[in-house]
């Protein structure tokens, strides 16, 4: 419960109805007026559909919706956090348009727009990334894979590639690799696991006893991990396992938290380095003619 906010949760139809009995009564008992306009019904479920249940505050019925933005980051009915990303994403291109305008006469040095960037544009690229992060790991998906791949089909690290090719002025199309190895820029999504991280060490070492929903959550969680079914901690797992840190997952405890911070990013830089130089040999000095050459071969070479 915030000032002039709340949530309410329940996993029945007539669990929910009690909720809002109990909100109605308290409004009434002190004479407060609910703003029914912006308070809606949202349903989770699998498919994702709509689902109409009827939930009356007092003698008003509450609309059910499919989405709801709360605390900034958008909910779908279904769990996925792809519209969420979308908005994030859009929200980043208002900034990084206000950057371009900015410095549309003289650009400062690439060092400078970097650091402008993460302090300005990348915040709001990974508001919430600590709950939205996910890694497939259920699906026989190996991290090495998933990191080559999602590096830059994540929509958020379209504008880190559009800073990157402006800062060095380049062409558009530019290899996004060259560009970021050329400044020796991580990618987004090295950030948003590192967010995952420190949220879940966040979890497990500071946790207040009396936060039941979120320690229910977790509990969730584990258990959907231990019956083979995705989860946000099968993730967190499944980092610490690509990274070769599966004992500070399993015996947290024995160690303080800038010690596990300090491991994974290490072997996580080191991992994201390894998957640029991979894909940096696969990708070059394949052909001999100059004119349909790979772009990156003169690059590769040098």
């Amino acid at each position: 419960m915030y000032a002039d906010d709340v949530v309410l949760l329940s996993s029945s139809e007539q669990g929910l109805q009690n909720c809002v009995n109990k909100l109605n009564k308290f409004t009434v008992d002190y004479k407060m007026t609910v703003n029914i306009k912006k308070t809606k019904v949202l349903v989770f479920n699998k498919s994702g559909r709509l689902k109409n249940i009827k939930i009356s505050l007092g003698n008003q019925t509450l609309e059910c919706v499919q989405n709801y933005t709360y605390l900034g980051i958008n909910f779908s009915s279904s769990g996925s956090f792809q519209i969420a990303k979308k908005e994030l994403y859009n929200k980043g291109m208002k900034a990084y348009f206000k950057l371009r305008k900015t410095f549309s006469v003289e650009s400062p040095k690439p060092s400078t727009l970097l650091h402008i960037y993460n302090h300005t544009i990348r915040p709001i690229l990974l508001y919430g990334s600590e709950i939205w992060g996910y890694i497939p790991h259920k699906k026989q998906i190996h991290l090495d894979n998933f990191i080559s791949k999602e590096t830059d089909y994540l929509v958020l690290e379209k504008i880190h590639t559009k800073l990157c090719k402006f800062s060095l002025g380049v062409n558009i199309k530019t290899s996004n690799m060259a560009c970021r190895g050329e400044l020796g820029s991580l990618p987004t999504l090295y950030y948003v696991i590192m967010n995952m991280v420190k949220y879940w060490i966040h979890l497990m070492k500071d946790i207040e006893p009396s936060n039941i929903i979120l320690r229910e959550a977790i509990n969730l969680s584990h258990s959907m991990d231990k019956h083979n079914q995705e989860s946000w901690i099968g993730s967190i797992k499944h980092i610490f396992k690509f990274l070769d840190l599966e004992y500070l997952f399993v015996n947290q405890s024995n160690f303080k938290q800038n010690h596990i911070l300090k491991k994974v990013k290490t072997s996580l830089t080191i991992k994201f380095k390894e998957s640029w130089l991979a894909s940096l040999e696969s990708n070059s000095g394949k052909c001999t003619n100059l004119q349909s050459g790979n772009k990156l071969r003169t690059y590769r070479k040098f």
